[in-house]
Parts: structure tokens; sequence; C-alpha cells
């Protein structure tokens, strides 16, 4: 690669919407762009040289390393978003927030000691939207449960009976999953 791919490559990377930062084979990060700036909290002059762990709550460094150890010995250039957990970052301010990373294995260093860059994507907005949701499916079913009445819930397009409490399971002298999945026409007496 040029010096002139090499530009155009950190150019691209400075205008992605997505955090880039780039580490060597000691683990100190060489490259950020400005979303990785943003991001975290920090100016990007203040990256460069220091060590990955600094973006990484303490509680998790050790399998974040260890998750990095066996990227490097693995025989994969690429680890995509969703091919892995979550992972959490650290801003300057100590706030974390939740994230997917691409990683990926460049140029070694020194025999057997690739560079790698993460391009991290900040998904707490998601994170914050499913714990939401969780905690309106508890409200839900609390409802559901303290109900004395027999409620069967069922699509209103299929008639699929989607959720039920115990009452209606008493009523019926089944378990609740026994009820789930069937068209709500199985439980009306035949001939009607």
């Amino acid at each position: 690669m040029t010096d002139s791919d090499h530009a155009t490559v950190s150019e691209i990377f400075q205008h992605m919407a997505e955090a880039v930062i780039t580490i060597d084979c000691d683990g100190r990060i060489v490259l950020v762009n400005a979303a990785a700036a943003a991001a975290f909290g920090y100016d990007e002059a203040e990256f460069v040289g220091q060590p990955l762990d600094m973006l990484i709550p303490e509680r998790f460094r050790a399998s974040h390393q260890s998750h990095l150890h066996n990227f490097i010995s693995e025989n994969v250039a690429t680890r995509f978003m969703g091919e892995r957990g979550e992972i959490v970052g650290k801003r300057r301010d100590g706030s974390e927030f939740h994230a997917e990373a691409t990683i990926l294995k460049h140029g070694d260093t020194r025999p057997g000691a690739p560079a790698l860059t993460a391009i991290l994507r900040d998904v707490s907005e998601r994170h914050q939207w499913q714990r939401q949701l969780e905690v309106s499916e508890e409200k839900h079913r609390a409802i559901l449960d303290a109900s004395g009445d027999a409620i069967l819930l069922a699509d209103a397009e299929s008639g699929v009976i989607t959720d039920v409490n115990e009452r209606a399971a008493e009523l019926f002298n089944c378990r609740r999953d026994d009820l789930l999945g069937l068209h709500q026409t199985a439980l009306h007496p035949t001939g009607t």
C-alpha cells in the first residue's frame, strides 16, 4: 500500500460515523477518528500512545484482553458486529456505553503481532429501548398474573393465542404452554 493509499484510508476513517480505533501489537492506540473522540470524550491527540485499556471499564479488561488474544491467534482476519456480544466502553468522564464492534487484523508490526482496528457502533439507545421493553413486558405479565379472571390474548389478524394467565390454564385444565400457539377457535365448544 502506498503512502497515498494510507492517506486515503485515513481520510475515509475520519469521515465515518462509527468510531474507529487502531492499536499496535502492544495494545497502544495509534489511530482514532473524530467519531471515536466524540464517543469517548477525548481529543483525538489524547488517544495516541495510550493503552486501549483506558477505554474499557476495569471489570471488563481481563475478559477483553482474553477475547483479543483469542482473536489474534485464530485463523480469521475479521470478526464482524454481531458475531460477538456487546462490549462496554468507558468515556473520559467514567460513564459507560454499550457498543458493537467489527475488529480486523492487519499488517504485522512485528512477526506474528498484527495491528488491530476496531470499528465501534454505540448501541446504548437500542440497549435502553430493550430494557424499557423488558420492563413493559414484566408489568404486562404482573397484571395478567394478578387477575382473578381468565385472560387469553390472541393475535388480532391470525387468531392465534399469544399469551394467557394461570387462571385461564386452570379454567381449561391444562398448562399455560398448552394454550399458547392454539387458534382461538380450538377453545370453542364443538358445534357452535
